[in-house]
């Protein structure tokens, strides 16, 4: 029923949001929170990271993706794969805008121009919800991937 896939959607956007908020807290004082590689090319283009940095990020992202991926499989659990409800050009245009909304939060919480600063406890909480946001109007539509490896390679296998 249409109020069993809200309090679904409900459920996955405040998961999602909430874990994402809590591992930025944790690791963006050791990493800086590189879970996504529209993050780590955003930083590079904004000169935060080095090339090199967002090569090896990227790297770590894939494999990390891949890892889920074949734990998920182990487990026989076929979660992380897209069920689009719109026709596959909308989704691509959908997922991109939500992308680059997000990653525009990102960097506008991270801008120390701003006052921003990425260890205190402001800039886990602006990712987190601004996640969740997007998971309410983006699940029902593409499955919200905001992560092009994670959406790329759990449709892949």
């Amino acid at each position: 029923t249409r109020s069993t896939e809200n309090s679904e959607t409900l459920g996955v956007a405040i998961g999602f949001g909430t874990a994402l908020a809590a591992t930025v807290h944790i690791f963006s004082d050791i990493s800086g929170s590189h879970f996504n590689p529209a993050v780590s090319l955003a930083m590079f283009v904004v000169q935060r990271i080095s090339l090199t940095r967002m090569f090896l990020y990227w790297a770590m992202q894939v494999l990390g993706a891949l890892l889920a991926i074949a734990i998920l499989d182990a487990c026989d659990l076929k979660m992380g794969q897209t069920h689009l409800t719109v026709n596959v050009g909308q989704g691509f245009l959908l997922e991109l805008f939500g992308t680059l909304l997000w990653v525009y939060v990102v960097l506008a919480a991270t801008n120390e121009l701003r006052g921003s600063v990425k260890s205190n406890i402001e800039y886990p909480l602006y990712v987190g919800l601004s996640f969740i946001v997007l998971h309410l109007a983006l699940v029902p539509l593409t499955g919200c991937g905001l992560n092009p490896p994670r959406s790329l390679l759990a449709n892949a296998f």
